[in-house]
């Protein structure tokens, strides 16, 4: 295992669309949710386990779109905290 560098983009993408996540334009970046059972609270909780903009839209609200695409989506799938 080792990180991926930016010059892996298109081998990424290649392994996405081969998932039926096709990359039909270029993406504004990217998040990873994952949801867990956990003892200290008195449900699943979601965590945000990666986020990134692309460089040319960073500090255009990106982020803050993709977190509260995470607050619906751990509503939806029933987490107590985010």
């Amino acid at each position: 295992m080792r990180s991926v560098p930016a010059e892996d983009a298109d081998s990424v993408a290649t392994l996405l669309a081969e998932l039926g996540h096709p990359a039909d334009e270029q993406p504004l970046g990217l998040m990873c949710l994952v949801r867990h059972a956990v003892l200290h609270a008195p449900g699943p909780v979601a965590y945000i386990s990666a986020l990134a903009t692309s460089t040319g839209d960073r500090r255009r609200g990106v982020g803050q779109l993709f977190v509260a695409a995470a607050m619906v989506w751990a509503k939806r799938h029933r987490c107590v905290r985010l």
